[in-house]
């Protein structure tokens, strides 16, 4: 399976290598050079020339400040620059300034004069020489600064000798030093930002350099694409390691994110998200009597919580050594959200975005019309009394006596369900504004943002408005205030038709509606349409997250942070069947309450070539689950559906409440010596009232090393080598993903799923088996990585190999009879394994002023083994877990064919109950006799071996094009029509026309399906095999983006500073063989998905999506 998943990798490979071989670069060296001379009797300027032939140094002097006719003698050997120049400018009226890779020669009294103050004015211009409003102009080292204006001009007054630094977001920052001129010009160029050298680790951020793991960022501006409700669904192929799956096209929903691949046998798996410090989770621990009983509960996912253009980064902590100062919910890798803060000394910056998109199905199903349907129903009868067999279904349709078709069963109707119960075209209209600026001492961010969007299916639309403003204050040199706050409502009206299942289940020849246009609500058939109407859907939202901060900077090098963060959702809504011929009503809310208390002491110091920082702190963390609801029946009339008093009864009603607390004590130690040798040690402490008493606390310990092989001395005459640096790491995380308090015994009505009846009155029951031995998941984790750029930085590649066990697996195992539960969550001695290997190779193909072409290509090989298990999760769900085989492993039988006489059938192994026209399974055990246990295998799984993404971007003047696409080979899934072809033909289905021409007919060879029969019911047929399993690999367009940034010439006379202009299109195009309408989605929800669900039932479609927006700022 790994190889046959390479071979189809590998075409993508090859393309990337090709253009990035056809590349040619010059080289440069910085970090730390040395130089040897070894001149006599030279000019000073012969001197200089020698050492910027030798190195990446420039000099700059005046002609009259220097004796050109005086000569020097030098011989050194592997000297810094600074020592070399005080050898050769001793005994002369010459000192110098080193600046970067600038050096600057001058007399020494000049030194005299740097308190002359110069008032300085220029304009700031980018590549193509046009102004920039809004750049940031510090003096180095200074608090004071400015901003330019509208014609990227700008004044201010400073001393000789000063540097000028000059920012803006996106471009490269540049410093300039200040002589006796009064005139400087400044040409930004697009670059890397502060954001790419500056990473999130956990309570604290680091430059990347001094970080020993793998941490991945993916900056916001690539994350603010359109129709996206949770921007966690553009994760996928962006970053090696990193898996998100599109589960669902519903509006709202959002990914399935795992992070080198998954660690528990329960749930799905989802890292823990930490926006602007407050850490949330995917909850899929409600109760199974709440999903069931009210068909699935509305929950917010965490990223549905910000606005995709707030985003300032995403940093994804991977292996343990960065995870685990998140301790015991970092088992599944970490993402931490930082969101957009405002800059000091800068004008108010107005930006309004406005984009509208169209969704529309990525794919439908060729369903049989009306005459094939009728073919095929008639067919199936034939086939089914062909075998003697009377079936009082193919009776309704051909007489067994006569053989003559019963007209009258069929309708005169050509319905295609698929247009009539999803739109054709689903609008998404996306506003949003924000205000950025700041003062000397202060920074401010406000955005306002509104979401209307319609859903694929009829009768369904979401609305989202979003308010969020973040601020910091500076009180004093080292007092600093800051905080935040993100408000939102949504209102969801969804329908019960949101799943193509229904088209499978829904007869094509009968009509819509009746003559008189009305609905045609015949109870006899299944209108689609008459169903939805007859029926509301409705959810809303109230969400928000607010957190504050108070930094205090004391003893110089010390630094005390204390910030605190509440979240709050609160989702309820209602479902309501109308009187047809009785109603039901059915209500329910959740609440959720995040608080946290983090207390962080930090130590920084630079000791010569030693640097050392030192984090210790404290975490608290309070969370509450309020879950009610109630099933109304009889309401007399629909007008007063809403009027719960009105109601005949209540058929059943539920509350739920849960909360826990985490208490953790965490440290982080950093050191470096002379920016080449690196190690990073953390340790974290945390208890957590999941757990009994003794079982209560758990130690989460880390290390990492990693050795910055470029800024040896060795390697200063390889310019080829920008930057080399191999790391090392091993940690510990955890992992507690159970519900709470599974120590104490509870009681309660109702118990499980059902209600205790007891003398026919509901009663209180035992609801749960404690068990005060149930403890953490841990998971120990070792990373080998590498990273190295070359050719001036034009080429870079980033590797890692890692290894994950996670071992005291909690899962359901039997339980005694007499306890009157047949199984419970518990600790186990079950463990599972992750192996695999990341690679990211990037490349600027093209980088001149007019013309750059950015490209990057990531890929993760995985393999996921159980390693062993105790018991199994119960003889009511499949698979078995089983060691040596990953985690959701399709067991199946191996269909050879199909038997097409009776001869075939008696040569055959014995296969009970098999007729001419069924699938002929191998016999693999070699026993004679076809069964399931004996000769079912290993068919596949649903991770993926191989998964990535190569990411695109073309910049030509004001032009700018990504195109992003997705890859993933090497999973399986169940696609339920075949499973139900496989089987028997329902009087109500329908199915593909790819099903009914490869399904088998007397006088047929071998086909992909079996004759299409009433009568297939149960036995060796109903179990997974090759005939319906689905390669689910799958090679996806994911993104074509188009901009085009309007020259501020133009823009002058309307006072706006900049004007883009963007098109995009998503999910425009995908390879693949799965049979299904797409590869990616399943049926559970994104809280629900078990990792071992491999069957998809025709859950909500993808969107296919085209957008066409407008930003604008002043």
């Amino acid at each position: 399976m790994f190889s046959g998943s390479f071979r189809n990798f590998r075409y993508i490979f090859f393309i990337f290598l090709f253009f990035c071989g056809r590349v040619t670069a010059t080289t440069t060296s910085y970090d730390h050079e040395k130089i040897s001379l070894d001149l006599t009797d030279v000019s000073l300027l012969q001197v200089f020339k020698e050492i910027e032939g030798k190195s990446s140094y420039k000099f700059f002097f005046k002609d009259e400040d220097i004796d050109l006719g005086k000569r020097f003698s030098i011989k050194v050997k592997d000297k810094k620059i600074d020592i070399v120049l005080s050898r050769i400018l001793k005994n002369t009226s010459l000192t110098f300034h080193i600046h970067k890779h600038h050096v600057t020669i001058k007399p020494k009294g000049v030194a005299k004069k740097v308190t002359e103050r110069i008032k300085v004015k220029g304009k700031v211009q980018d590549e193509n020489s046009l102004p920039m409003l809004g750049v940031s102009i510090l003096i180095k080292g200074t608090h004071r600064g400015i901003s330019t204006g509208m014609d990227g001009e700008y004044e201010i007054v400073v001393k000789k000798g000063d540097i000028l630094v000059f920012s803006y977001l996106g471009y490269v920052d540049k410093e300039k030093e200040v002589q006796s001129t009064s005139s400087l010009d400044v040409q930004m160029v697009r670059g890397d930002t502060t954001l790419d050298k500056v990473v999130l680790v956990g309570y604290d951020s680091m430059e990347k350099h001094n970080v020993t793991s793998p941490v991945a960022s993916v900056k916001g501006d690539e994350l603010g694409l359109p129709g996206i409700s949770t921007f966690d669904r553009l994760l996928g192929g962006r970053i090696a390691g990193l898996s998100a799956l599109q589960v669902s096209g519903k509006p709202g929903a959002g990914a399935i994110v795992n992070i080198r691949g998954v660690t528990s046998f329960r749930g799905a798996n989802q890292p823990l998200y930490v926006i602007d410090g407050t850490p949330l989770v995917v909850e899929d621990n409600l109760p199974a009597y709440f999903n069931n009983g009210f068909g699935g509960v509305y929950r917010t996912h965490p990223l549905e919580l910000i606005e995709a253009l707030d985003v300032e980064s995403v940093d994804v902590l991977k292996d343990a050594a960065a995870a685990s100062i998140y301790g015991s919910r970092a088992a599944n890798g970490v993402v931490l959200i930082t969101t957009k803060r405002g800059k000091k000394n800068r004008k108010p910056k107005l930006t309004f975005n406005y984009r509208y998109s169209c969704n529309s199905p990525i794919r439908k199903n060729e369903m049989l019309d009306a005459a094939e349907y009728k073919e095929m129903l008639i067919g199936a009868a034939r086939a089914t009394q062909k075998h003697n067999m009377y079936n009082g279904l193919a009776a309704l349709i051909v007489n067994p006596e006569t053989n003559k078709v019963n007209e009258g069963y069929f309708g005169d109707a050509d319905v295609a369900w698929q247009d009539e119960i999803t739109r054709s075209s689903a609008d998404v209209h996306e506003i949003n504004t924000n205000l950025v600026g700041g003062s000397k001492k202060s920074t401010y961010y406000f955005s306002l943002g509104k979401t209307m969007q319609e859903g694929l299916f009829v009768g369904e639309d979401y609305l989202k408005n979003n308010l969020r403003a973040n601020y910091d204050f500076d009180l004093t040199d080292k007092i600093k205030l800051g905080g935040g706050f993100n408000y939102q409502t949504s209102i969801s009206n969804y329908s019960l038709l949101s799943s193509l299942d229904q088209v499978f289940s829904t007869r094509p020849d009968i009509p819509v509606r009746n003559k008189d246009g009305s609905l045609n609500e015949d109870a006899r058939y299944s209108n689609l349409l008459a169903f939805g109407n007859s029926t509301k859907n409705k959810d809303e939202a109230i969400n928000f997250i607010g957190n504050g901060y108070a930094k205090f900077t004391f003893l110089k090098d010390v630094t005390f942070r204390t910030a605190m963060q509440y979240a709050i959702t609160d989702s309820k809504g209602y479902k309501y069947y109308k009187v047809r011929p009785y109603s039901q009503r059915t209500d329910y809310e959740t609440k959720t309450y995040n608080a946290t208390w983090d207390n962080t002491l930090q130590y920084a110091k630079t000791f010569s070539r030693h640097y050392t920082s030192l984090l210790v702190g404290t975490a608290f963390d309070y969370r509450r689950l309020d879950l009610t609801g109630a099933i109304y029946v009889g309401l007399p009339t629909d007008v007063f559906s809403d009027v719960i008093s009105l109601a005949g009864g209540v058929f059943n009603a539920y509350d739920h409440l849960t909360e826990s607390r985490l208490h953790s004590y965490f440290s982080r130690l950093n050191y470096n010596y002379d920016r080449r040798y690196y190690v990073m040690l953390s340790n974290r402490l945390d208890g957590y009232s999941k757990f009994g008493p003794n079982k209560r606390w758990a130690y989460f310990p880390s290390i990492g090393v990693s050795w910055q092989t470029s800024n040896e001395a060795f390697m200063n005459n390889m310019d080829v080598i920008d930057d080399l640096r191999f790391r090392f790491s091993i940690g510990r995380t955890g992992k507690a993903n159970l519900p709470d308090f599974l120590h104490r015994r509870f009681y309660g009505s109702p118990l499980e799923d059902s209600p205790t009846i007891i003398g026919g009155e509901t009663g209180i029951g035992l609801a749960n088996v404690a068990d005060k031995a149930i403890g953490w998941e841990k998971t120990e984790e070792y990373n080998v990585g590498m990273n190295v750029s070359l050719f001036d930085k034009r080429f870079s590649l980033s590797t890692d190999y890692f290894s994950r066990l996670t071992s005291g697996m909690i899962m359901y195992l039997p339980n005694l009879p007499s306890s009157g539960f047949n199984r419970r969550l518990k600790s186990s001695n079950s463990s599972m394994e992750n192996k695999g290997l990341e690679v990211t190779l990037e490349a600027q193909l093209l980088r001149n002023k007019d013309v750059q072409w950015i490209s990057a290509l990531n890929i993760t090989f995985l393999k996921n083994t159980i390693k062993s298990v105790e018991g199994n999760l119960g003889p009511s769900l499949s698979p078995l877990l089983e060691e040596g085989v990953s985690l959701g492993s399709i067991y199946g039988l191996v269909a050879e064919g199909i038997f097409k006489n009776e001869d075939e059938i008696k040569e055959h192994a014995i296969q009970e109950g098999a007729r001419v026209g069924d699938l002929k399974f191998v016999d693999l055990n070699g026993d004679g006799v076809i069964n399931y246990r004996g000769d079912a295998k290993v068919l596949g799984d649903i991770q993926p071996d191989i998964y990535g993404g190569w990411n695109n971007r073309f910049i030509f003047r004001n032009f700018e094009v990504g195109v992003d696409l997705q890859f993933s080979f090497g999973l399986e899934k169940r696609w339920a029509p075949l499973e139900r072809i496989t089987t028997y033909v329902n009087y109500g289905n329908n199915i593909t026309k790819e099903m009914y021409e490869n399904s088998w007919k007397p006088g047929k060879g071998d086909t992909k399906y079996p004759e299409l029969r009433f009568d297939r019911y149960g036995g060796l047929y109903s179990y997974p095999s090759t005939a319906n399993v689905g390669d689910a690999s799958f090679v996806r367009l994911k993104n074509i983006s188009f901009q085009y940034h309007i020259p501020r010439r133009l823009l002058k006379k309307l006072k706006i500073s900049s004007a883009t202009i963007y098109t995009n299109s998503t999910n425009l195009l995908t390879w693949t063989k799965y049979p299904g309408v797409d590869p990616e989605v399943v049926s559970t929800s994104g809280f629900n998905l078990n990792s071992r669900d491999s069957r998809d039932y025709l859950g909500y479609h993808l969107p296919k999506t085209m957008s066409w927006g407008i930003r604008l700022s002043f």
